[in-house]
């Protein structure tokens, strides 16, 4: 479990992390017509949100994403 969610965590006593991803914008495939495929073949477009606590020192990371 560490090296999923504490990759970025070497030595510490106790970490917690928390994951909030903000979906701004939905794109929709212009070529297909099927609204049901149309939406199982979308991509979410946002951003995620690390909020990262390590021994009380707590840090933030943002980074865009299109999935």
């Amino acid at each position: 479990m560490k090296e999923e969610f504490f990759f970025d965590v070497k030595e510490c006593k106790s970490a917690s992390v928390e994951h909030t991803f903000e979906i701004k914008e939905i794109i929709l495939p212009e070529e297909i017509k099927d609204y049901e495929l149309a939406r199982l073949q979308a991509k979410r477009k946002g951003k995620v949100i690390r909020k990262l606590i390590v021994d009380g020192k707590e840090k933030t990371i943002e980074r865009e994403f299109v999935v």
